[in-house]
């Protein structure tokens, strides 16, 4: 049997000929890094998604009362933060890496968030989330993003991250296909928020309503324990008991 040859997803596919190249735009290193470890977690980690819709009435007042508390001005991010370490701390399973034999379960919640900027995609991380005050956790956020947007980050600021939250609701994108990247076994996805007509409890209504979608690496996690976090995110998120 002749073996089949396959091309190694890390090389570049080729330039179809007759087809005028508009411009050669060299890789950062950043983007070169991000490059390998996607093209790593596709081909080597099994992922599976799950989506919710979350009603996001109470976020303005929840949001007020935020800034009231802090004396900050805080936004729905610092919302959605708060709801990923509580739901976090409910199922731990879910903030982890897969070490073959064993899963390496942390103490420590360390946020990856994706930060755009005129220097690329950025990705700091928010170390220590589960030990910080609501104040503590705003302002540890303004000063990655600060840092990512002035492309300052340093190598401490963006190593040890645990699981990721990608919100990209504020391009109006409403839903994805988020991707784990490895060592981490999950990633949040947030999308806008949108008026959609949904049941209430005295027939139908229109309330504003944020999908999200979790992805995980299904060698660390199951589809019950991450249906546990993906309906204790949402819970958290709808102001719930936590």
């Amino acid at each position: 049997m002749v073996p089949v040859q396959v091309a190694d997803p890390a090389e570049p596919a080729p330039v179809p000929e007759g087809i005028d190249i508009r411009e050669r735009r060299p890789l950062s290193r950043i983007q070169r890094r991000m490059a390998e470890i996607t093209t790593r977690t596709w081909t080597t980690v099994p992922q599976f998604s799950q989506s919710v819709d979350v009603d996001a009435s109470s976020w303005e007042r929840r949001r007020d009362q935020l800034r009231t508390l802090t004396g900050m001005d805080v936004g729905y991010t610092d919302l959605i933060l708060s709801a990923i370490v509580g739901a976090v701390q409910e199922v731990p399973e879910v903030n982890c890496s897969f070490a073959g034999v064993e899963l390496l379960i942390y103490r420590d919640i360390n946020i990856s968030i994706a930060v755009d900027s005129v220097h690329g995609l950025q990705v700091p991380v928010l170390h220590g989330m589960q030990d910080l005050s609501e104040a503590g956790r705003a302002r540890l956020l303004r000063v990655r993003t600060a840092k990512a947007r002035e492309g300052a980050l340093g190598l401490d600021d963006v190593q040890g991250g645990t699981i990721t939250m990608s919100n990209l609701g504020r391009f109006g994108i409403e839903g994805g296909m988020p991707m784990v990247t490895t060592p981490q076994v999950a990633i949040v996805f947030v999308g806008a928020i949108v008026p959609k007509v949904v049941p209430v409890a005295d027939g139908i209504g229109v309330r504003p309503m944020c999908t999200i979608v979790n992805a995980f690496d299904h060698r660390a996690v199951d589809g019950a324990t991450a249906a546990r976090f993906t309906s204790t995110l949402r819970r958290r998120l709808q102001g719930g008991p936590s």
